[in-house]
């Protein structure tokens, strides 16, 4: 009776144990589809951000002057660069937000082969995404991500001020060269200063443009500042 029973419990033991290593191939699998999506997400949006982008080079930066000079049925062709331009800083935004997302699924991967060879905890993904493990299996993601959030608010403020004050063709141009800046962050992050500067320096200079044309304008200081738009159109 008593070897019957523990052949019992160990056959119960087998079965408990197949069981939970079917469920953990299940949870495998299942998060192997879902990590697929942040990164088509992102491919998606950054596909939608070269398509504004060739809508903006087809309309063309025509209206040189400030918005509020043009009448109002002139107004939303007048609007179409930097209009455009928006959209494409907002495609990129989510992209590296899809991004930063699939470099956390992919990170908490490598961490859990790391844990497993090391004998350690297997890690979560809250704590490759947002927490300690974050710097080692997302950093590049992460920081693309919070940089672009850094310079985003600057930037829309500074650009359609300009393109009402100043210029509306300057404002949707520069824009889009502040996207394409931003496009290269990910790369120049990796290469590590002084190459980040080609991202990041160029922001801040489109972004400095804008304040001081600006400033310009409101208040009659003549900053002899030349302007892009026939070099870049």
């Amino acid at each position: 009776a008593g070897a019957g029973a523990a052949a019992a419990g160990a056959a119960a033991a087998a079965a408990a144990a197949a069981a939970a290593a079917a469920a953990a191939k299940r949870r495998d699998v299942t998060m192997g589809i879902l990590s697929q999506i942040p990164q088509l997400a992102a491919v998606g949006c950054f596909a939608a951000t070269g398509g504004l982008l060739y809508l903006a080079t087809d309309l063309g930066f025509d209206h040189e002057g400030p918005l509020y000079l043009v009448e109002p049925e002139g107004m939303p062709k007048a609007m179409g660069a930097p209009v455009l331009a928006t959209f494409g800083v907002f495609c990129l935004y989510y992209t590296y937000l899809f991004q930063q997302s699939a470099g956390a699924m992919s990170g908490l991967k490598r961490a859990k082969a790391d844990a497993k060879k090391n004998d350690q905890p297997k890690p979560s993904l809250g704590s490759v995404k947002y927490g300690k493990l974050q710097a080692r299996y997302n950093l590049k993601w992460t920081r693309t991500a919070g940089n672009y959030m850094e310079q985003l608010p600057p930037l829309l403020t500074t650009l359609w001020i300009h393109a009402y004050l100043v210029s509306a063709a300057e404002a949707g141009l520069l824009g889009w060269v502040w996207v394409a800046s931003r496009v290269i962050y990910p790369v120049v992050f990796s290469v590590g200063f002084p190459m980040i500067l080609l991202s990041t320096g160029v922001g801040y200079t489109v972004i400095g443009y804008f304040i001081l044309r600006s400033i310009s304008v409101v208040t009659g200081i003549d900053i002899p500042i030349p302007s892009p738009l026939p070099l870049l159109s």
